[in-house]
Order: structure tokens, then sequence, then C-alpha cells
């Protein structure tokens, strides 16, 4: 099929290359009008949202009970969000970044600072869901 090319006047232009010879095409089977791969591949996204469905209530954590440290963490409180959300860039006397983009407990974080000032506070925050607020003071 030759496409054609448009213009800004509205007249069509064919298209410089010709269409390539025609392959010969066969129509998948077809089950309720979808075809078969489809049917497929719907029937294995529902039986995994099954699964999944029976052991939701294993995925959510218990605050009461936390299974492990990382439960734990997750259900300690969060800062509020007017201490550590940034608006805009930042205070433009103090700007900075930590180098690395996550660490592991224990392991050193370093920093990048730039700011004419003699000394400055670092507070370090873990991001999270924390019951909303977003992020949690650790530092």
């Amino acid at each position: 099929m030759a496409r054609a090319l448009q213009t800004g006047d509205n007249t069509q232009a064919p298209d410089p290359q010709p269409d390539p010879p025609m392959k010969r095409t066969t129509t998948a089977p077809r089950v309720s009008g979808l075809p078969v791969g489809t049917l497929k591949t719907w029937l294995s996204a529902a039986a995994l949202c099954g699964l999944l469905g029976l052991h939701a209530n294993l995925a959510h954590a218990s605050c009461a009970a936390p299974a492990n440290p990382i439960e734990a963490e997750n259900c300690l409180p969060g800062s509020d969000p007017s201490v550590w959300r940034v608006q805009g860039s930042g205070d433009a006397t103090i700007q900075g970044f930590a180098r690395q983009m996550s660490v592991n407990a224990g392991q050193t974080v370093s920093f990048k600072i730039n700011t004419a000032a003699s000394s400055y506070t670092i507070a370090i925050f873990r991001l999270g869901y924390y019951g909303g607020l977003g992020a949690r003071q650790i530092a």
C-alpha cells in the first residue's frame, strides 16, 4: 500500500519507496472473538490475580507484630513534610546532595555541599510511606 506524504498545502505526493511484496498471512484461531493467544494471556493474568488475591493479606505489614526489621521500620512514625520537603531548588545559599543514591545500614554516606557558610547541619531522612507523611528523620 503506497503511503502519501502530507505537505503544507494539503496536496499529497506519492511515497518515493515502492511497496514491499505482499506476504501471505493466516488468521489465528479465535475463541469468543479473541485470538487464542490473547485469551491465554487473559486467563493467565486472571489466574495470577486470583493467586495474589488469596495471599493479599500476606503482603501487608502488621505493625502490632512486625515479621522482620523492614516491616518494623515501615511502621515507625514519619516526619511532617514541612520539615523535609524542599520547595523549588531550595535555599540558594546552600546546595548539596548525597553522593550515593542509597546505602545499607551501617554504610558511610558522603555529601557534596556548596556554601559560603562556615558551619551547617545535615538532617538525613529515609523516604517511604510512613503513614502517608513520605519520610522519617533518621539522623
